[in-house]
């Protein structure tokens, strides 16, 4: 739904495009400062263990929020999908997966450390999952707010 379409749909779809861009970039900010603490060498899980649970709370709001506009956005627009938007449902579908292996496989994981351990001093495994799931995380958040100011 571009800007320039807007008064065709009215100012309740303008300001359901603004909340799902916005939402998108809340938990976009947040996950991306997230994955940036993990490489912080300096840094020990128990300062960690504060971002992370705060930061996942406001990534499955600014996601849930995102997913219910885009929904409502979704269904108020006739007419063929581009293919773009299947490709910000690939996006989405990545991050919903990625947050639950974040945050039911990975935290466990770090729950277990002792609240000095080091990130540096992470097993290397572990390192490797945080690594490609911040990967995923970040292009999958930049794809998904691209393509959401573009359509």
């Amino acid at each position: 739904m571009r800007i320039s379409n807007m008064s065709k749909y009215g100012f309740l779809a303008f300001i359901l495009a603004f909340t799902h861009v916005g939402a998108i970039v809340m938990a976009m900010g947040a996950a991306v400062f997230i994955h940036l603490q993990f490489v912080r060498k300096d840094l020990t899980w128990g300062k960690l263990k504060n971002f992370f649970h705060f930061g996942s709370r406001v990534i499955w709001i600014g996601l849930g929020l995102a997913i219910i506009t885009g929904i409502w956005i979704w269904a108020r627009i006739p007419g063929p999908r581009p293919g773009l938007f299947y490709l910000k449902l690939a996006f989405v579908a990545i991050l919903i997966i990625d947050g639950i292996l974040i945050n039911w496989v990975m935290r466990p994981k770090l729950e277990q450390l002792p609240d000095e351990t080091r990130m540096q001093a992470l097993p290397r495994s572990l390192k490797i999952r945080m690594f490609i799931s911040g990967a995923f995380s970040v292009i999958s958040w930049w794809g998904a707010l691209f393509i959401a100011i573009w359509l």
